[in-house]
């Protein structure tokens, strides 16, 4: 799988932490980024309730779609 560039606004004070958790670990800003999302993804696939939330919103997304495929009921005057 390749990496895709993403682009991110972070708050002045959680840049001056990364940067100085970069020259604790050695590291760079993109891989201190990268094990935050990391560590973000892992919390949230161990949530219990994630397949209930994945449930309901696969139930919204698939209404919202559902009215491209419903017939048009345009009002005219």
């Amino acid at each position: 799988m390749t990496d895709k560039p993403v682009t991110v606004r972070l708050p002045q004070d959680m840049i001056q932490r990364l940067e100085a958790l970069m020259i604790v670990d050695g590291t760079n800003l993109a891989e201190q980024i990268r094990r935050a999302m990391n560590l973000y993804v892992e919390q949230r696939l161990a949530d219990p309730e994630l397949q209930a939330q994945v449930a309901a919103a696969h139930a919204r997304t698939t209404d919202v779609l559902a009215t491209l495929t419903a017939p048009a009921t345009e009002e005219r005057d």
